[in-house]
């Protein structure tokens, strides 16, 4: 008996499509379920979240709740140390499991670290903003790669299962695009300090792009460049993918996949094939900001770049790539 042909793109893009319904609809039941479980009164959008990524994340990482980030140099005053308590962390499978079950964790620890609001609106924007960047400028950047000093040690997101943004011509998507746009510019003083994700599941997943231009590069703009960049410079895009099939919380859990495995080279195959299979939709309003090359990165990682240059084999899952999404 024949097997029947599945290897064209049309059944790939059924499996993913299914798959992607199947996330979507695990964390629709699952919030269902905690909101109705008095154990998770008043934290049941943490326990649907750390439940999801329990479930669709690689088995080898654990998920942990209500923890304490230590951080590596003191940049904040004590009035703001809330900034690094977070909702939900991912840790490295690397971090040993009896520092798992403490309240405080180290940076070194993480891979990724959230911030859950039941329903999201400005000011809860501005905190996550707020939060990411403190958190990151306080995490100290150890390997001096091109790739670290943009995205930062591990990512930070904000987590939400609906918007404040319900009357009619309200604009939910364009009020979150123009308040991550806003405040990204108040509070992030270097790439790798914006806020990585913006996930509310009824609406959209926003998530940041990192490049560096070089001149001489085939796509390095020849004219109209302010004068700070023409020696070069970095750009951060904040969008979201819409009109296609993906929902933002399968969205999510696939892009966070492709982040991680960045650091994770058993990783890296799959997470590459479900980029392909990714459909990619309009990018609406993305928010561009520019940093010149010389406020960006450190002179060790530009000398380094100029040296060897880019490595894009490989879909850029290297550290010295010249776009990081």
């Amino acid at each position: 008996m024949s097997l029947p042909n599945r290897t064209s793109q049309g059944a790939t893009a059924r499996w993913f499509a299914q798959t992607a319904r199947d996330i979507q609809e695990d964390y629709e039941r699952i919030y269902v379920a905690a909101r109705n479980d008095p154990q998770y009164a008043g934290h049941e959008a943490e326990s649907a979240w750390k439940s999801l990524l329990e479930r669709w994340l690689p088995p080898h990482y654990e998920v942990g709740v209500r923890k304490y980030i230590l951080p590596d140099v003191s940049t904040v005053e004590p009035s703001e140390s809330n900034c690094f308590e977070t909702d939900i962390v991912i840790f490295n499978p690397t971090y040993p499991k009896p520092l798992r079950e403490k309240a405080e964790v180290l940076s070194g620890g993480i891979l990724a670290a959230f911030f859950v609001r039941l329903t999201i609106d400005a000011d809860g924007i501005r905190d996550a903003s707020k939060r990411a960047a403190l958190l990151k400028k306080a995490s100290t950047v150890r390997l001096n790669t091109l790739r670290l000093h943009l995205q930062g040690p591990f990512s930070v997101g904000l987590l939400a299962h609906s918007h404040s943004w319900k009357a009619e011509a309200s604009a939910p998507f364009e009020n979150v695009q123009r308040n991550l746009g806003r405040f990204n510019r108040e509070f992030a003083g270097l790439p790798r300090e914006v806020l990585d994700f913006t996930c509310i599941a009824d609406l959209a997943l926003w998530s940041t792009t990192f490049a560096l231009r070089l001149p001489g590069m085939f796509n390095f703009p020849l004219i109209g460049l302010p004068f700070e960049l023409q020696n070069g410079f970095v750009e951060v895009g904040i969008s979201a993918d819409t009109d296609t099939e993906v929902p933002p919380v399968a969205r999510l859990v696939l892009q966070l996949i492709y982040r991680i495995s960045y650091v994770d080279p058993t990783l890296r195959h799959w997470a590459l094939g479900l980029l392909a299979a990714l459909p990619v939709g309009l990018h609406r309003n993305v928010d561009w900001r520019y940093w010149a090359l010389h406020d960006a990165l450190p002179e060790g990682v530009i000398k380094e770049v100029q040296r060897r240059g880019f490595d894009n084999i490989g879909g850029g899952q290297n550290d010295w790539a010249s776009i990081f999404a």
